[in-house]
């Protein structure tokens, strides 16, 4: 027995343990606020622009953009749709339509069949989930999974239908369900476009990797695999990351492989996901406080006294930034005067020279101009119209809006939401109060927490004396200029979050103090902000499911097969000669839902999920498989060790932007990777992490068909693409994993269509269709 134990070898040391290879999923650079509109529709001009498909198509380029233009004229000329929402359609495919990444998207939304449509020998199919249906609209939500499962295994499978509704977007359960097609939703998409910062962030990124990789093992370098989303702004981050990681001058498109079914958006959780956005509208109700698990302000309200807040602020900036809009129109008239009474063309001294744009903002970047500006905030006032309608969805759009403009924008935001000292004193005063009487009154079971009311006063207060000593200063003082405030006002004291004791995040150009000079005029901007951060880091994280067991559902239906991914190439890695490193750059759902299925899937970090703050631009998850050799005795076969430890990046992201003191590439540094988890073993990681993988269902298809790359014969491409059409399955074969996913080549099971009349319409296949039985394409080319 002795001689047996002196034969184990020794385990290694610290100084042992060498990188073998990492596993990365990054999310893309700073990008321009994306803007969306959406529509229902039900005519046949709109049915036709699937061509046959009853899945969610995309319409990208000028050709195809052109298809549905005509179908929106084809409707109006039959008058077979409501004309004001032709005509809105209609407008923004003119003004938009050209710009690059302007995409419609059609998403077919299915119904339960009436009596009179039932085929013979067919029954109602809702008569079965008639009580779970019940139970989750009396309860909290929950009862419904269990009650609607379908199969055993180490977990629940979970079932597509246990949330639907009287409508899905769900083809799959429509089959299920026996439904049939009765309208579309077509949503017109622009922005999300790759900023001139994207390209500093992502180099200074890739830089980094490489240095730290250097230290920890250089020989990662030479095998280098980089995968990318179809979308420009990803591929773009993924091109210049890997020519700055490389050292090279640049990274040719050729050498990143697209992988659609890995990393694009996923529709696979659309049900899961639609009854969670209906639930979290609740969340913003009277009585209803912010989870435990959630980082929620000790300094703040109730989250419904903090929408309420916010709209406040909105209705008040609207009012400053239609004041100071009218300065501007003003001076382009006056301007237009002197230019035809003057036959020299030029202005006196001082003729309304405060107001000219070029005065308030010199540069614009990202092809934005004042028009652009106001469109999106106009936009987004009608959002935050009345605090017991507000989306909220739109909270993100409001802060993605609020961040781009305090980054790229910043001197035009200030300017435009400066309100004049008599507009603040005559106006602002009698409206708030006026506003915040029925919050006072609804607040009174919470007196613990500040009033709105309250917190207003102060603000209103503040802004008071401000003015008072700014009245004797110039006009340009007045006007926000030559702003005096900026010396004698102290900057509020800036608010505090769970997350700084771990992340180190981005404090500024030069020195980590550095912090821009504030304006008291612009304290409300400020407010509104700092409300808008906390909302959205209360909703945003919810979207992808309130409860655990959402989160993990919603998780794996969007990140299944990413996640099987990066278990095959850590096994590849524990099982290769050299190191090796994979690099997977996607898109913000994919990075929540994938850090989702590590807190839930039973993986132990060194950190609470309220402890992470916002996954920001060029925020990763970082798997990183480390070996040790151990000592061998007597000649004998070497033995390894491996372990894995996983880390976290929060990506560009600051807490207050408005603070920070930028340079002229309007960048915010990336924060530096910290530890997720400690060192694990690697087999219990990747079965902690495989024991999921079999408790949901995923559709044989859940990404968007993209009718230019399907039908390449009904639309010119605009832009030539070199791999996005590329086989996922192809790929998986020369990587050696392809038993994994293959497809199934069973025929598809076909829905039903209903016209506007109710009546229905023989199905139309799916794929393999000849061009000859299309309908006819409306298209001028």
């Amino acid at each position: 027995m002795l001689d047996d134990h002196l034969k184990v070898p020794p385990p290694a040391t610290a100084a042992q343990w060498k990188l073998k290879g990492v596993v990365a999923v990054i999310r893309h650079a700073d990008r321009t606020p994306k803007q969306k509109f959406k529509y229902t529709f039900h005519s046949k001009p709109f049915v036709d622009l699937l061509k046959g498909h009853q899945a969610e198509v995309l319409l990208i380029g000028e050709a195809a953009l052109q298809s549905v233009s005509d179908a929106v004229k084809l409707a109006m000329d039959e008058g077979l749709e409501d004309s004001k929402k032709l005509r809105e359609l209609q407008l923004y495919l003119n003004k938009k339509g050209a710009w690059p990444g302007t995409k419609v998207q059609i998403k077919p939304m299915f119904r339960k069949r009436r009596k009179e449509e039932l085929q013979p020998g067919e029954t109602l199919p809702e008569e079965l989930p008639e009580t779970p249906k019940k139970e989750q609209t009396t309860g909290d939500g929950q009862e419904a999974t269990p009650a609607m499962t379908t199969e055993g295994g180490p977990e629940p499978l979970k079932n597509r239908s246990d949330s639907m509704s009287g409508v899905t977007l769900s083809r799959i359960t429509a089959q299920d369900n026996n439904m049939i097609l009765d309208k579309l939703q077509l949503i017109i998409k622009w922005g999300g476009e790759p900023t001139h910062s994207a390209r500093h962030q992502t180099q200074d990124m890739g830089a980094n990797f490489r240095n730290d990789l250097l230290l920890m093992n250089r020989d990662v370098l030479d095998d280098v695999h980089i995968f990318s989303s179809s979308e420009r702004r990803v591929t773009t981050s993924a091109q210049i990351f890997g020519a700055s990681f490389l050292e090279k001058d640049q990274y040719l498109a050729e050498h990143i492989q697209v992988r659609k079914d890995l990393l694009d958006d996923s529709n696979a959780a659309k049900d899961v996901m639609d009854k969670v956005k209906k639930r979290l509208k609740t969340l913003l109700r009277a009585g209803d406080k912010a989870p435990p698990q959630f980082a929620w302000p000790k300094d703040v309200p109730e989250p419904y006294i903090v929408v309420r807040q916010v709209v406040d602020l909105m209705k008040f900036h609207q009012r400053v930034m239609n004041h100071n809009f009218k300065k501007i129109e003003s001076e382009a008239i006056s301007s237009l005067a002197a230019l035809a009474s003057s036959p020299s063309g030029g202005t006196t001294p001082g003729q309304s020279q405060h107001t000219n744009v070029n005065h308030i903002q010199s540069r614009w970047c990202c092809n934005e101009g004042p028009e652009l500006f106001k469109e999106r905030w106009e936009k987004l006032f009608k959002e935050f119209g009345d605090a017991d309608k507000v989306d909220p969805s739109k909270i993100s759009e409001l802060y993605d809006t609020m961040k781009f403009d305090a980054l790229h924008n910043r001197a035009f935001l200030e300017w435009i939401f400066t309100p004049d000292a008599k507009f603040v004193g005559e106006e602002s005063v009698a409206d708030m109060s006026k506003q915040t009487m029925p919050d006072s009154s609804s607040t009174k079971s919470n007196p613990t927490g500040p009033t709105p009311s309250d917190a207003q006063l102060k603000a209103e207060a503040k802004e008071q004396s401000a003015e008072k000593s700014q009245e004797r200063g110039s006009l340009s003082h007045r006007m926000g200029f030559r702003r005096k405030s900026e010396a004698a006002a102290k900057p509020p004291a800036p608010p505090s979050y769970v997350h700084e004791s771990y992340f180190k995040l981005y404090a500024g150009v030069g020195t980590a103090a550095s912090k821009v000079r504030t304006d008291a005029r612009l304290v409300k901007l400020r407010e509104m902000y700092h409300l808008c951060k906390v909302l959205f880091d209360y909703i945003g994280p919810q979207e992808y499911g309130i409860e655990s067991e959402e989160k993990l559902e919603i998780g794996l239906l969007t990140s299944l097969p990413l996640l099987k991914e990066i278990v095959g190439d850590l096994e590849e890695l524990q099982a290769s000669d050299m190191p090796k490193c994979f690099f997977y750059f996607t898109k913000e759902s994919h990075i929540y839902t994938l850090l989702n299925c590590i807190l839930e899937g039973g993986i132990k970090t060194k950190i609470e999920r309220n402890a992470i703050p916002e996954l920001d631009y060029l925020s990763q998850i970082n798997f990183e498989l480390y070996e040790s050799e151990n000592a061998s005795i007597n000649n004998q076969p070497h033995t390894f060790n491996y372990s894995i430890r996983i880390t976290l990046s929060p990506g560009c992201h600051a807490f207050a932007p408005l603070d920070v003191q930028l340079d002229s590439r309007h960048m915010i540094g990336f924060s530096p990777r910290r530890s997720l988890t400690l060192h694990q073993d690697w087999k219990e990681v990747l079965e902690t992490l495989r024991a999921k993988f079999h408790t949901v269902k995923l559709p044989k298809s859940f990404v968007a068909i993209d009718l230019s790359e399907k039908i390449p014969d009904a639309f010119e491409r605009s832009h030539g693409k070199s791999k996005e059409n590329n086989d996922p399955k192809s790929e998986d074969e020369a990587r050696g994993r392809s038993e994994e996913r293959k497809e199934d080549a069973t025929p598809k099971e076909f829905i039903p269509i209903a016209d506007e009349n109710g009546d229905v319409l023989s199905p139309v296949l799916e794929r393999e269709i000849p061009l000859t039985s299309l309908p006819p394409l409306v298209l001028d080319l």
